[in-house]
């Protein structure tokens, strides 16, 4: 997470439902919460919390949608809505859902499930003073199923890949995790770890994983 000045933040804010979402999943958030000058909100009370997620302050204005607001978002609504496709109106930008649903749920627009699933997004977690304590964390990861594509994910997106989250794309991604060891010798540590990613590529079949992991066994090594 970014250094802010403690004048550009507003910590120790609670919410008990019905005012955020995560940006990742579009899932209700319920907890501690921290701003930013600019209009951003986090997971957590400070920026110094672990596991900080994103979330978006939903604004529900009535069930209609004033199309010539935003008309980029309105065309991308209508696509969403018939099925993904490669350009958005006439400007042939591309489809992205993630815009989809942020608009639709700031505006309250009710978009069929099928029609607004969204991908897994890079949100690798960090480890924590704990685990540095613990020697260990892990990391998760997820797998398209038809090419070697890998992308690190949050502990929450990994558990909904493997609940089959109507709101993800689960279908096309395998979600994995490794230990991955913090703390001890080095080159234990990276002899370590090197085993664990093997190990996971030998398992799953993960062509070109350690490539992935730019051969870097001593990630978040202290």
């Amino acid at each position: 997470m970014s250094y802010f000045p403690k004048h550009y933040i507003k910590p120790n804010q609670y919410t008990a439902g019905g005012e955020f979402i995560y940006a990742s999943s579009r899932l209700e958030y319920k907890g501690w919460y921290w701003s930013t000058g600019n209009g951003r909100y986090y997971t957590g009370k400070t920026p110094q919390s672990s596991q900080i997620l994103e979330i978006i302050k939903t604004i529900p204005v009535g069930e209609n949608l004033n199309f010539n607001d935003q008309p980029l978002y309105a065309d991308k609504i209508k696509i969403a809505l018939e099925g993904d496709a490669p350009i958005v109106g006439n400007g042939n930008l591309p489809y992205n859902s993630q815009e989809v649903i942020k608009y639709s749920y700031l505006k309250n627009v009710p978009l069929q499930p099928s029609a607004t699933k969204i991908l897994p997004q890079y949100n690798p977690v960090l480890p924590t003073a704990q685990d540095y304590q613990n020697g260990e964390f892990r990391r998760y990861f997820a797998k398209r199923t038809n090419i070697s594509q890998y992308i690190e994910v949050s502990q929450e997106t990994f558990a909904q890949l493997r609940q089959k989250d109507p709101a993800l794309e689960w279908t096309l991604y395998f979600p994995f995790f490794i230990i991955w060891q913090l703390t001890g010798n080095k080159e234990q540590v990276s002899k370590t770890n090197r085993n664990m990613v093997l190990y996971q590529m030998q398992k799953f079949n993960l062509y070109n994983f350690d490539q992935y992991l730019k051969f870097d066994f001593v990630k978040y090594y202290q």
